[in-house]
């Protein structure tokens, strides 16, 4: 009496993405490189991993 259906499969769920992509501008990677010292890249990961957060990125890879 009242069940939901069995049956999801019409439903999509956004939160199983492993990691939503955070698009970071390419200045703000080369600036936390530049504090840094770290490549392109690895200042992009830090970035992404503080949500672009340029502070915080920094600080991480200066640990």
């Amino acid at each position: 009496s009242g069940a939901a259906p069995s049956s999801s499969s019409d439903i999509d769920i956004v939160e199983e993405a492993p990691e939503p992509e955070i698009e970071i501008p390419m200045e703000d990677a080369a600036l936390v490189a530049g504090q840094t010292g770290v490549d392109i890249e690895t200042a992009k990961q830090a970035l992404k991993e503080t949500e672009g957060d340029l502070a915080a990125a920094i600080l991480r890879l200066r640990r």
